[in-house]
């Protein structure tokens, strides 16, 4: 069942009633979670509905990295005080028993509470066969968990030993002593070098660099490297951080938001040539805010009629990383490098791709969408047309189609599916692209005025409760992250609801950002810095021509809820 998200339409209030049903007939001792742990089927609405159950499982297989979720794996981790889980994957064979107003999980091997994530490559493990000793110790469980009782790690399982070794020609031999009841011991021997190969002679590894060669400006990064770390790995963010240091940029490592903001007053003080600020991370590791787009004036002129938009003007905002003077307002250009649980995309965003373009430029809009017809011939250097949802759906979108320098999308998009663009028809929708139509690699500069196109976490900022867990996008569920992971420079994207004009002079609500901002782009400015161009320039022109109270609050929202994705320098 797909509790939390159903990715149908028109069963959001449904499922809604069937949570509802599911808090009020419980609580329980156990739940096995839906879907492998599926994203659609478990999030934080899903854990407070079950908030008084303190074991689940996980029926799952091993080889499968998209089951349980990432992010899934991560909700559970952050609430391990209160609730234990087990997995097929992991612990094997679970007996789950009930007595005395407890509940007991015994795995067959290995410890509860594993989040590392499951791999295409999982080996199976032997199991040992059922000892004496370790029946006696599962009939005598410890209590970590209110309600739930825990079974003493078994003794004489198995010995896992994980070893990195360089990607280079080489020969390294490991040798494994395993004596019972005491510490594995693990050898790491270097072969003699190959007869073609000098003793003293260093191997290549040539390094990527930051920007993929780009000049790039004075900018500020900044990060959690420790929260990066659960989630990419610590050699590789041991690699990003090292890469952006031999760029002579200067690193902000710090754990909470308040810190960081002083952090970076203080850093641009220092060095006023600073134009910009990198963050690294999801909101995860470094937390957006959540931000009311509309000014006191205009909420309370508003009244209820802010139930008409489906984020009540609340989104996900970096802007205040840009904040250089403490006014609340952007100073200086912000972009994310979100991770996505992903080293890969983390490293292709930060050294871009290396691909060659078939064309200059690619673009795809709405058959009900003309305005972006001009902004496209007029600003987005080329000579390819702009296609229309109403001749070009998913599966006719030719392989390799996506793989251009710049790419200008104007469709539908969802905040319960991330990993598709909707167009329309003259009768109703069609799938227009999906990520299955990226290409390998990607560096192109990418502008989307799709709903929810920019948005890398499972809840939108509406939804968001102060204290939960963010679950990320992996890229495989998001167009935006897809690209960032094939080299994207930077996706320009909205985090809410986006609003563009279908009559009229055809110059109101998201048609003037789109337009400025590839102006800007065409100008010479890069992708980060033309989105700040572009807001201010909207910011001059504000309402353009709108009157309505709704109106307005629009273009606050059109305003506040762009953002820059990837390096964008």
């Amino acid at each position: 069942m797909q509790l939390a998200k159903p990715e149908i339409t028109g069963l959001d209030e449904e499922m809604e009633e069937l949570l509802d049903v599911i808090k009020k007939e419980g609580p329980y001792k156990f739940v096995k979670l839906p879907h492998h742990a599926s994203y659609n089927g478990f999030d934080e609405k899903v854990l407070d509905t079950l908030q008084e159950t303190p074991a689940f499982g996980i029926s799952t297989g091993r080889g499968d990295p998209n089951h349980p979720d990432g992010g899934v794996l991560a909700l559970l981790k952050s609430v391990t005080s209160e609730h234990a889980w087990a997995r097929t994957d992991r612990n094997g064979f679970i007996t789950v028993s009930f007595e005395n107003g407890k509940v007991a999980m015994i795995p067959a091997k290995r410890d509860l509470n594993d989040s590392s994530p499951n791999a295409a490559d999982e080996l199976p493990v032997a199991e040992e066969p059922e000892s004496e000793s370790k029946s006696a110790q599962a009939e005598a469980p410890v209590s970590s968990t209110p309600g739930l009782a825990v079974p003493e790690p078994v003794v004489g399982s198995v010995v896992e030993v994980f070893t990195r070794v360089p990607h280079v020609k080489t020969r390294v031999t490991i040798t494994i002593d395993v004596a019972p009841q005491a510490p594995a011991s693990l050898e790491l021997r270097a072969a003699e070098p190959q007869a073609s190969q000098k003793r003293d002679e260093p191997v290549a590894q040539p390094r990527p660099t930051l920007g993929g060669g780009r000049s790039l400006p004075r900018l500020l990064f900044v990060t959690n490297s420790k929260r990066l770390a659960e989630n990419i790995g610590r050699a590789e963010t041991g690699d990003a951080l090292n890469a952006i240091r031999a760029a002579n940029q200067p690193i902000i490592d710090s754990g909470d938001n308040a810190g960081i903001f002083s952090a970076i007053q203080s850093a641009y003080q220092d060095d006023r040539s600073t134009r910009g600020v990198v963050i690294l991370g999801g909101y995860d590791v470094v937390p957006s805010e959540r931000v009311d787009t509309l000014p006191p004036s205009i909420r309370a002129q508003l009244g209820n009629s802010g139930e008409d938009d489906p984020d009540d003007f609340i989104v996900w905002s970096d802007q205040s990383f840009g904040d250089i003077n403490g006014d609340g307002l952007a100073d200086i250009a912000v972009s994310r490098i979100p991770d996505g649980r992903s080293a890969k995309l983390v490293q292709m965003a930060l050294y871009g791709s290396a691909g060659s373009p078939n064309a200059q430029r690619f673009g795809l809009r709405n058959f009900a969408r003309p305005f972006a017809d001009t902004i496209y011939a007029a600003r987005v250097p080329g000579n390819e047309n702009m296609l229309t949802s109403k001749q070009m759906r998913s599966q006719s979108l030719a392989p390799g189609a996506l793989n251009a320098k710049l790419i200008y999308l104007m469709l539908h998009g969802s905040d319960t599916d991330c990993s598709r663009f909707w167009g329309e028809t003259q009768g109703g929708m069609l799938e227009a692209m999906y990520v299955g139509n990226m290409p390998t690699e990607c560096g192109a500069v990418v502008f989307s005025g799709c709903c929810w196109g920019a948005l890398t976490v499972r809840t939108r900022a509406l939804l968001y409760r102060e204290g939960d867990p963010v679950q990320s996008l992996p890229p495989e569920q998001s167009i935006a992250l897809s690209f960032l992971e094939r080299g994207a420079r930077a996706f320009v994207g909205c985090t809410g609801a986006h609003y563009s004009p279908v009559d009229g002079n055809l110059n109101y609500f998201g048609a003037p950002i789109h337009d400025r901002f590839w102006a800007h782009f065409a100008a010479g400015a890069p992708p980060a810095e033309a989105l700040f161009a572009a807001k201010i320039d909207y910011i001059g022109g504000m309402p353009h021509g709108r009157t309505k109270v709704e109106e307005v609050a629009i273009e606050n929202k059109i305003l506040r809820q762009f953002t820059c994705l990837g390096l964008g320098w």
